[in-house]
């Protein structure tokens, strides 16, 4: 069960005022240290950062340590963060250190709910984290090498494009030119001539269909290759990729 704020005792209240009201012109004693530091961490508690709050009154008590309030403060962050053991022993050094608190009835009553509940899950922390240092970010050398690589791959395959592309409108023009040669040996009467620019026709036809085909998925490949190409170095202006065709549509014939 979450307490909205910490159970302030007399004591705390005193140091965190001591410190507050000091003049600003003097020396701050360990005392007085110790009170802002415990100031600022009952604000980051109030806040829900108990970390923050945790770290703030660990350092308090390691400057100051004549006010055992600062024991209670620590176990009830470590509560919050669900960190049952370090809570346990703050509270019990709590009541264990000088005459009785105020709060002692709360406290053991913390302890009680600490030891029956069950300790929350917490993020394990990555195995070999505090040994391994992570590993170097590619040198701006190897990147540029790598998207480099990258770019040929895809200037190549362009060209591959364009000259599929090419040859379609050679063989589409090479059609038109047997459909003109078939009409004028119908119009003479030419059955041999005829029938020789069929067959050309055909293979014209046959010829442009594979070119465009072929035009068309290199013109798909060198688009994809353009748009996934990793950025350059950001000191470095990215060039204009060129003619990337996504792509070509057979003419009617």
């Amino acid at each position: 069960m979450t307490r909205a704020r910490l159970l302030l005792t007399r004591s705390a209240i005193t140091l965190a005022l001591t410190a507050m009201t000091a003049p600003a012109l003097a020396a701050e004693s360990p005392e007085d240290v110790a009170g802002r530091l415990a100031a600022e961490g009952i604000e980051r508690f109030d806040a829900k950062d108990f970390a923050g709050a945790l770290e703030r009154f660990q350092e308090a008590w390691s400057i100051y340590s004549g006010d055992p309030v600062l024991l209670s403060f620590m176990g009830q962050a470590t509560e919050e963060l669900g960190r049952t053991n370090s809570a346990l022993r703050y509270y019990e050094q709590y009541l264990a250190t000088g005459p009785e608190p105020e709060d002692a009835v709360a406290t053991r009553a913390a302890i009680e709910r600490v030891r029956a509940a069950p300790p929350r899950p917490t993020t394990p922390a990555p195995s070999g984290a505090a040994t391994q240092a992570p590993a170097p970010p590619p040198s701006a050398t190897e990147g540029e090498a790598g998207r480099g690589a990258l770019t040929t791959r895809a200037a190549v395959v362009t060209a591959v494009a364009l000259a599929a592309l090419g040859g379609a409108l050679y063989f589409r023009g090479d059609f038109l030119q047997a459909a003109d040669d078939a009409n004028a040996a119908k119009t003479r009467d030419d059955r041999a001539a005829y029938e020789d620019a069929q067959d050309r026709g055909q293979g014209a036809a046959t010829a442009f269909y594979v070119s465009a085909a072929a035009a068309a998925l290199a013109a798909g490949w060198a688009g994809h290759l353009w748009l996934t190409l990793p950025p350059p170095a950001p000191s470095q202006a990215r060039p204009t990729p060129g003619l990337a065709i996504g792509w070509a549509a057979p003419w009617s014939l």
